[in-house]
Formats: C-alpha cells, structure tokens, sequence
C-alpha cells in the first residue's frame, strides 16, 4: 500500500472511530482529522510534483535519443547507399573479369593447342 493510501485510510478510520462514540468529536479529535487530510492532500501534491519532475526528465531524455537515433539511421541510410553501390561495382567487375579470363583462355587454347592449362577460375 503506498504512503498516500495509508495516509486516507488513517484519516478515514479516524472519522469512522469519532464518529461511532457516544459523544461528539472534542476539538483535538477535529484539529487531529483535519492534520490527517491537509497531510494526505500534501502527500498527493508531491507525489504529482515528483511524477511531474519525472516525466519532464523522461520527455527531455527521450527528445535527446530521437535526435541521435535520426542522425544515425542517416548515416546507416548512406551508408547502406554506398554498400549496395559497392556490391553493385565489385558484381560488374568479377563479371567483366570472368569474361576476359575466359576469352584469354579460349585464345591461348586456339593459339596454342598442345600447351594444357590449370584452370584456377
């Protein structure tokens, strides 16, 4: 049970016991009613207080991690950018070099028709 709730469960089972004797409520039992619920409502104003403080902490901290979350999806962006367009080059090379690889060796072959290669490719 948190603070705030023990502290209304106090004042009401004060009012509840003063009220059930036979005679009525003495200035002490009023002055010790009306402490119980000015302290309940002091309770409640600094738990919202605090929770206030709390979520401006949250709300700043969190602006902060959006704006470095933005600037490195950015950078992945570009970088994912220039990857594929590495992949894309490196793709077209190994081709390019395949192609040359096989026509050097069909041209020695047809030039040179006892000489026996060691294919690495």
């Amino acid at each position: 049970m948190s603070k705030t709730s023990m502290s209304l469960f106090a004042g009401i089972a004060m009012v509840a016991l003063t009220s059930c004797a036979s005679a009525p409520p003495n200035t002490a039992d009023v002055m010790r009613s009306h402490a119980q619920n000015v302290q309940t409502e002091a309770d409640v104003k600094n738990k919202l207080a605090n929770d206030w403080e709390r979520g401006a902490e949250l709300v700043k901290t969190g602006e902060g991690r959006i704006q470095k979350g933005k600037k490195q999806i950015k950078t992945a962006e570009k970088n994912l950018k220039e990857g594929r367009a590495q992949v894309e080059r490196g793709n077209k090379e190994v081709a390019e070099g395949k192609k040359l690889i096989r026509n050097s060796e069909m041209q020695f072959k047809n030039s040179y028709p006892n000489v026996k290669l060691d294919n690495d490719y």
